[in-house]
């Protein structure tokens, strides 16, 4: 079940929560960190809602029964598509070069450019237009699941090289496509999460802490 209030949203931060482990002092007694694969997405969302709508957000939470039902959720500034307003895609006109009498072209979404091994963190997006799409810091989804650019790599002739994390959950094919929006599986943090107390005023300020379901 998708999240139903997105357009409610009026804050929001995504993390990852890094799971490093501690193996113990070295023999100069500083302490050792390990970096593990585990690391998922932690969010925090604070929606505004308002007396027409508490009690359809109370639903939601109850059907949540706490931390036990999930829903595919992301990033809400990432629904409005690229920096200029249009999807995580380029627009392709027609053979002469023309547009579309209203001046639109075909969408045509980015593509992996070759296969993505389990747990990698490095990927080629196989299209010349996707330079300036696919930026660090931006947000994107792939089998269900969100990845983030941590910083871009030299191109590979034409495509676009990036690095990402986290780690790919699951191996990827070649042309393969991205998930738009980007979303991932995530549950309330705690079974207490996202609890509503009654506002006479007319409009209710929520904060829902949500994690990833591994």
């Amino acid at each position: 079940m998708s999240f139903g209030f997105t357009h409610f949203v009026r804050e929001e931060s995504w993390e990852v929560e890094p799971h490093n482990m501690a193996v113990g002092p070295s023999l100069l007694g500083t302490e050792q960190i390990v970096a593990t694969l585990a690391d998922k997405w932690s969010a925090r969302i604070k929606v505004r809602i308002n007396r027409d709508t508490v009690s359809a957000f109370r639903a939601w939470k109850t059907q949540r029964r706490g931390r036990l039902i999930f829903d595919q959720i992301g990033p809400v500034r990432e629904l409005a598509g690229s920096a200029d307003g249009t999807a995580l895609g380029i627009t392709v006109l027609h053979s002469d070069g023309t547009a579309h009498d209203d001046a639109t072209g075909y969408g045509q979404g980015f593509t992996i450019a070759a296969p993505v091994a389990q747990r990698a963190t490095t990927l080629t997006v196989e299209d010349p237009g996707a330079t300036g799409n696919f930026d660090a810091g931006r947000f994107f989804g792939v089998a269900g699941r969100l990845y983030q650019i941590t910083s871009l790599n030299a191109p590979v002739g034409t495509d676009v090289n990036f690095n990402f994390w986290p780690p790919m959950r699951t191996a990827t094919a070649q042309d393969d496509g991205f998930d738009f929006p980007p979303q991932t599986n995530m549950r309330l943090a705690a079974d207490d999460s996202a609890s509503v107390t009654d506002d006479t005023t007319g409009t209710i300020d929520v904060t829902i802490d949500l994690v990833e379901v591994p």
